[in-house]
């Protein structure tokens, strides 16, 4: 049973450092803006979607060397890429990583 009953808006006021995205919810959930989300985390990144469509539109600064993967059944809720930083998004559930001065990624 999801906790919430339509969907909801969650504003990012304030810059915020975060290493995994959960999202399990039919009801969609959309991350604004205008606080800019730091993805960060030893190992690489995480956005586990186990149901539903969501969707984080707030900036992301994913940091150098760390990947943010997208796992489970549910549907990439990326709207706005990389606003800085210089690590690797991959859509595909493939981990990738851009370790800092390269130009591509490579799987690991």
């Amino acid at each position: 049973m999801s906790v919430i009953s339509q969907p909801r808006t969650i504003t990012v006021d304030q810059p915020q450092t975060v290493g995994t995205f959960n999202f399990d919810s039919l009801h969609g959930y959309t991350i604004a803006g205008p606080g800019t989300i730091t993805v960060d985390a030893d190992g690489g990144a995480t956005i586990n979607v186990v149901s539903g469509e969501h969707t984080i539109a707030a900036p992301l600064a994913i940091v150098a060397g760390v990947t943010l993967t997208k796992l489970g059944a549910g549907a990439e809720p990326c709207r706005r890429r990389n606003a800085g930083g210089g690590g690797r998004h991959d859509e595909s559930g493939e981990r990738r990583r851009r370790e800092p001065g390269s130009r591509r990624g490579r799987g690991g």
